[in-house]
């Protein structure tokens, strides 16, 4: 179990905005994440990891992390 703040600082990743909670599970499957898990949002061959934000964010993930900038 890892802290939003961990991850970003192991990744090197600066944020002013961060709600510091902490992380149980990282997954690139979003049918896999609840409250307690980051998502990874990648743009595959097949899917767009990306088209699923929002459905991750309404189960309460509180980290997504992207290949998109927007």
């Amino acid at each position: 179990m890892k802290s939003i703040f961990q991850i970003l600082e192991f990744l090197k990743i600066s944020s002013s905005n961060i709600l510091n909670t902490n992380i149980h599970s990282i997954s690139l499957d979003s049918r896999k994440c609840d409250k307690q898990s980051a998502f990874i949002a990648l743009k595959g061959q097949a899917t767009d990891g990306n088209d699923y934000i929002e459905s991750v964010l309404a189960k309460g993930v509180k980290l997504v992390l992207s290949d998109s900038e927007v």
